[in-house]
């Protein structure tokens, strides 16, 4: 579900911010995408982040950390 909601903020640049609207739109960058982040949707693939050996970040939706599946991984591919 955060997945989602992340895409429709990706589809809706009229409701960012002065700033967010300069940095990410008139620079044609993808403030939801950037170098290696990927996004994790189905549960084989968030199981695969347990054995992930090398240094990385896990942003999760809230309560999705404290058992159940992560939201979005960055690392390398």
């Amino acid at each position: 579900m955060a997945v989602a909601a992340t895409d429709v903020f990706r589809q809706h640049s009229e409701c960012f911010d002065e700033e967010a609207f300069r940095l990410f739109v008139d620079d044609h960058e993808d403030p939801f995408g950037f170098g290696r982040l990927q996004y994790v949707k189905d549960v084989s693939d968030s199981k695969k982040l347990n054995g992930l050996t090398y240094p990385h970040i896990i942003i999760s939706a809230s309560g999705m950390a404290e058992g159940g599946e992560s939201s979005i991984i960055f690392g390398t591919t």
